[in-house]
């Protein structure tokens, strides 16, 4: 039994890996209904290559891979591995035992595997075809093939035949050796195609290719040349580079200097503004103690005042006090001498009561009335007496008054002297306050001076500097402006001069005529180094002498065919001569008058004695004006052969055919000597 083992894992029903081994006597696989019996052989013959999936019970690649259950997910691998015993080499492989592993996978990527080496779908085909176990081997034989081998036709039963006879892996051979063989021939044919199309071209490209070559070869000239120049560009360029970072240098130097006089001004008004500053807080406590002084002073003022007014209103009380003690002690004097009148009436009275005391026996009658005018003398007294006790008691209740009137006045005496002392203290301290405050606002307005004119100060030295720094700027950019300028007429006046040693813009023809000067005889060179042309007119003489501008200007007809025998002979180009000694110029006409004409070319440029053929041949013609509308009023007063050119370049014939455009680059030799 060539068949050992089967071993699943991830196919279809099988989860799990499965492992089926084929010994001797096995013969059949039973089981139930869904258990698995078919997807076994759908493993076998998915393993042994079969591509259709409806032979295999699917629609697409992932229905050979375990989908999932409720309770276990689905797989992303199906792989099946068949081992067959080679031992006696009936698979063209030389290992006793072969196993054939087929994967695949969700994303419809399938592997080949042999004895674990990565192989090609084509050599597994190839391996079991020869033993007969290809996909159309019939190693499986499912229901109803035997029925439909039965009624096979004629030719169809043939294909068994070779089938089971190894036959057609041959023909398979050979149906793809012919479909090889026309895909050769097509491929031939449109060989054949390309080849015929490409072949009128092959001269052009073999051009282009030399082309190639020579420019190769230009090229790399050219990167040594620019290397060349570019290392002495840089050299120069360290050169400005060193000059430029000791100009710097000096200038930062400068600028530290003017820095460090800035540092000192700002020193000088910082401390000039702190003393400002104390001087402002000690004039702000000089005020604060003079408003105080001046709040108390105020206070002392409004006392003193308070204390003259109770002082006046107690000199009035005392005034009228002293009067009311006068009118008392009058008062106090009538009383007096009321009382002394009572005494002495009552001392006549008691003399008279005395003598009438003897006689008051005999004049009862006369006693009677005495007693009556005694009673009454009696109670005048007592009146009197009482008056006189009632003025007792009121001088000296005025006494009193004036007593305590005295004393308050002693302590308003005295109260006015200690108000007195105390204003003349409060105006001796205002005074010297005042003058405090008069020193200070003395300091203040110096100090105010001393400050103005430091901050004036400050803002020259600030003006000073900012002039100075903008005096450095000003010249760091005019250094930097004409190195830059100087820099730009030098790299202009190199490449002028690199393009007139190169001869840049010169004909092939020309260029290899100027590089063989040496060798060739009467060379004098191009027409317009001939020529010296004012700046304004550079363009209109570039435009009037056209192509022949890099015509080169010869000594005689002989050196002009031995420079032509030398161009032909380098295959160097085309190029015009002028040989002085056959040169035939048409005579000069004069150009039509108008204030708008300028002259003849020949007459506005300037050119050695021998050069004047050239010149009259080539500008003694042409009419320069200054634009297209004065050349087209003159056109028709041109004399036969002459033509006019404007400033701008724009030539008119006297057929009335002209030309013009867009201003051409200035290549010419004149340009690039000027």
């Amino acid at each position: 039994m060539f068949l050992k083992r089967l071993e699943l894992r991830g196919f279809k029903t099988f989860a799990s890996y499965t492992d089926l081994v084929f010994d001797a006597g096995v013969t059949a696989i039973v089981g139930p209904n869904g258990s698995g019996k078919s997807n076994i052989a759908d493993a076998v013959r998915w393993v042994l290559g079969e591509q259709s999936y409806a032979a295999l019970r699917g629609k697409r690649t992932e229905d050979m891979i375990f989908a999932g259950t409720s309770r276990r997910p689905q797989m992303g691998m199906a792989e099946a591995i068949l081992t067959f015993d080679n031992s006696s080499r009936w698979l063209p492989i030389d290992f006793a035992e072969v196993t054939v592993c087929r994967r695949a996978y969700r994303s419809g990527e399938n592997q080949y595997l042999v004895n674990g080496s990565r192989v090609r779908l084509r050599d597994v085909l190839d391996m079991l075809g020869k033993a007969s176990l290809g996909r159309q081997g019939f190693v499986v034989i499912g229901q109803g093939l035997v029925d439909a081998a039965l009624t096979l036709r004629p030719e169809e039963r043939r294909v068994l035949f070779e089938v089971a006879a190894g036959i057609h892996i041959y023909q398979d051979k050979r149906t793809d050796s012919l479909n090889k063989l026309a895909e050769t021939k097509q491929n031939t044919l449109r060989l054949n195609d390309i080849t015929a199309e490409l072949a009128p071209r092959v001269r052009d490209l073999e051009h282009q290719a030399r082309r190639a070559q020579e420019r190769e070869v230009v090229s790399r000239d050219l990167e040594k040349l620019l290397r060349v120049w570019y290392g002495y560009q840089w050299h120069r360029l360290q050169l400005r580079v060193n000059e430029a970072e000791n100009a710097l240098h000096s200038q930062q130097e400068e600028l530290d200097l003017w820095r460090g006089k800035q540092h000192e001004v700002e020193a000088l008004v910082g401390g000039t503004l702190e003393r400002q500053a104390e001087l402002r807080r000690q004039l702000s406590l000089w005020h604060k103690e003079s408003g105080e002084l001046h709040s108390r002073a105020e206070l002392t003022g409004r006392e003193l005042a308070v204390s003259r007014e109770r002082l006046n209103l107690l000199q009035v009380r005392q005034s009228e006090l002293s009067l009311e003690a006068g009118q008392l002690e009058s008062r106090r004097a009538r009383l007096q001498a009321i009382l002394a009148t009572a005494q002495t009436d009552l001392e006549s009275t008691q003399a008279q009561l005395a003598t009438e005391t003897a006689r008051v026996d005999g004049l009862k009658v006369a006693f009677k009335q005495t007693e009556a005018a005694r009673i009454q003398r009696s109670q005048a007294v007592d009146q009197a007496r009482d008056g006189a006790y009632a003025l007792a008691s009121s001088l000296a209740e005025a006494k009193n008054k004036l007593a305590s009137l005295q004393e308050r006045r002693m302590q308003v005496v005295a109260e006015h002297d200690k108000a007195q002392q105390d204003v003349a203290t409060v105006e001796a301290q205002l005074a010297e306050l005042r003058s405090s405050l008069a020193q200070a606002h003395e300091q203040s307005e110096a100090t105010r001076a001393a400050a103005t004119e430091t901050e004036q100060r400050r803002a020259r030295l600030q003006k000073e500097l900012a002039d100075g720094e903008r005096d450095v700027e000003s010249r760091r950019q005019a250094v930097e402006a004409a190195a830059r300028n100087r820099q730009r007429a030098e790299d202009r006046q190199e490449l002028l001069s690199g393009l007139r040693s190169s001869m840049a813009g010169l004909a092939p023809g020309v260029k290899a005529v100027l590089e063989a000067r040496q060798r060739l005889s009467g060379i004098i060179g191009p027409v317009t180094e001939l020529l010296q042309v004012p700046p304004e007119l550079e363009r209109a003489i570039e435009s009037a002498l056209g192509t022949y501008g890099q015509a080169l200007v010869v000594e005689r007809w002989e050196d002009a065919s031995g420079a032509i025998a030398e161009l032909r002979r380098q295959d160097s180009g085309w190029a015009t001569f002028l040989p002085l000694d056959s040169l035939s110029p048409s005579p000069t006409k004069l150009p039509p008058g108008d204030s708008e004409v300028i002259g003849l070319a020949q007459q506005l440029v300037t050119y050695e004695t021998r050069f004047e053929r050239v010149a009259q041949l080539l500008l003694g013609q042409v009419v320069v004006v200054k634009d297209l509308e004065a050349a087209r009023r003159i056109r028709t007063r041109l004399q036969p052969g002459q033509r006019i050119v404007t400033l701008t370049g724009e030539t008119v014939q006297s057929t009335g055919v002209l030309s013009g455009g867009s201003p051409r680059n200035a290549s010419c030799a004149s340009c690039q000597s000027r």
